[in-house]
């Protein structure tokens, strides 16, 4: 059954920035806009990959994330092999340094070989997909992501299923989004209660195409 919900979206969103409100309203200190930087990891960023358009995020919060991504990409990061790097602000403070050996890195390699070695390496890292990469995504085919459903006018395609999964329906999606004026006749006669003589004139007036 459908309903209306009335919900103030800045109040309800408000609670994820609650530290940055407080640091404006106590210390008098704004915000300004973060980019790729994070405060609980560095390095933290999206790096250019070799090929057109390749692109894999990184993201490094724990000391043992940083020494794999060292052991990784070694050569490249021995610049910050001082055990001070292990903690997260000495990396922050140097974080511009570290993003240019670590971007001169990965533009010399494929995003999708960067992406399993730094994961079998245990550093947080995924290839930024294309829509054609999602669709040979072993993750989401082993959660079946994608259901195939038969289009009215092109046959079987494959569409997004949804992301959340509930115990009580089990069968996200069954149909594929109708064509334009599909199901005129379904609508008017069940729906709207017109005869079939009434909706057939609509159709011999042009009303429905």
């Amino acid at each position: 059954l459908g309903q209306h919900i009335d919900f103030s979206q800045v109040e309800s969103a408000v609670r994820f920035v609650e530290p940055l409100v407080l640091d404006a309203v106590a210390n008098g200190r704004d915000a300004g806009p973060a980019g790729l930087d994070s405060l609980t990891a560095a390095p933290h960023g999206v790096y250019r990959a070799a090929g057109a358009a390749r692109y894999v995020a990184i993201a490094v919060e724990r000391a043992e994330q940083w020494r794999a991504l060292r052991a990784v990409v070694a050569p490249a990061l021995d610049a910050f092999a001082d055990a001070r790097f292990d903690a997260l602000e000495a990396r922050r403070a140097d974080r511009a340094a570290i993003d240019e050996a670590l971007a001169a890195w990965c533009a010399q390699r494929d995003a999708f070989w960067i992406e399993r070695a730094l994961a079998e390496g245990g550093v947080p890292a995924s290839v930024v997909q294309r829509m054609s990469d999602l669709h040979r995504d072993p993750q989401l085919a082993h959660r079946g992501f994608f259901v195939t459903l038969r289009h009215h006018e092109v046959g079987p395609m494959r569409f997004d299923g949804l992301a959340t999964r509930f115990s009580a329906k089990r069968v996200a999606l069954h149909r594929a989004a109708p064509a334009l004026g599909q199901d005129a006749e379904r609508v008017l006669g069940e729906l709207l209660g017109y005869s079939p003589g009434e909706i057939r004139s609509m159709q011999e007036a042009g009303v429905l195409e």
